[in-house]
């Protein structure tokens, strides 16, 4: 709906704000206004979305979504969802990089990131499927979170 890709975008955000503000109470704009705070600018799926929404409510802020990353020979890469301070990049793989094409593609993409150091973790709606698995990638995040922090205070300090 908000996404990066102009002709794929539907609205803004201030766009929903205005529509929830003048129009009647209708069924679920309670539940509407509640969740602002968790829509984002620029994703480019519902599951990259939550994935946000789920963050956020768990404390974990401050991340871009699809941030572009320049290449050594001047190549833009995209990562869904980065910490740019620390390199750290969230990639929703979703059923559109099932087929070995763009199984490939994402390969190369990531050790092109990998190689200028970004450190990539991969999420699937496996991920997020139960409590459990939310809970198993909460913590998963929260330690590369804190391992990118010390490692990139030990660069900046060297």
């Amino acid at each position: 709906m908000m996404c990066k890709e102009r002709l794929r975008r539907v609205c803004e955000l201030g766009d929903i704000e205005e529509y929830l503000a003048s129009n009647r109470k209708f069924r679920g704009q309670d539940l509407c206004k509640e969740n602002l705070p968790y829509l984002v600018a620029g994703t480019d799926s519902p599951a990259e979305a939550n994935l946000v929404a789920f963050l956020a409510i768990n404390g974990i802020e401050g991340m871009e979504p699809n941030y572009e990353v320049r290449l050594r020979n001047g190549r833009r890469r995209f990562i869904d969802l980065a910490f740019p301070a620390i390199k750290l990049g969230l990639e929703y793989q979703g059923a559109y990089h099932r087929n070995v094409h763009q199984m490939c593609e994402d390969a190369n993409r990531m050790n092109q990131l990998i190689d200028i150091g970004w450190s990539i973790l991969q999420i699937t709606a496996n991920d997020m499927r139960t409590q459990d698995s939310r809970e198993h990638l909460l913590a998963k995040i929260q330690r590369a979170i804190t391992r990118q922090t010390a490692v990139n205070k030990l660069i900046h300090n060297s």
